[in-house]
């Protein structure tokens, strides 16, 4: 039921590995159940921003990542991903399945060594991909 940035960091500072509001759609639940599931963590696009502005204020986002090299579709899904789409928008964006989307990106945060969406999205930020 919070969603100031201060909350979210210290949620996230205890080890939190997903946080939604309380009037998020069943879809976004679902979404965010599955993430969970598959990844071990979910992170909507509010808690994304949240995390990389905490990151950018603390100038932590420079030191992350290393040079990987990402396909041209693993670029257009980390952009569509820092515009905050969910894989299902992404999916249909591009009309690719919701799975393919899931694997594109799990590809993503293994190259990047991210741990969830605003690792991709430091990761992007760093390396200029948002263009």
């Amino acid at each position: 039921m919070h969603n100031e940035e201060g909350f979210i960091h210290h949620l996230i500072s205890k080890g939190a590995h997903g946080f939604l509001l309380k009037n998020q759609d069943i879809e976004i639940v679902v979404d965010a159940i599955y993430g969970v599931i598959e990844n071990g963590y979910y992170f909507n696009d509010s808690v994304s921003r949240a995390m990389v502005k905490g990151l950018v204020d603390n100038k932590k986002i420079n030191s992350i990542f290393t040079e990987v090299s990402l396909t041209d579709k693993e670029i257009e899904i980390v952009r569509y991903i820092s515009k905050e789409l969910t894989n299902r928008e992404i999916a249909e964006k591009l009309l690719l399945s919701v799975r393919t989307v899931d694997g594109h990106k799990g590809r993503i945060l293994h190259k990047t060594k991210a741990k969830n969406s605003v690792g991709i999205i430091m990761y992007a930020m760093k390396h200029n991909l948002l263009g």
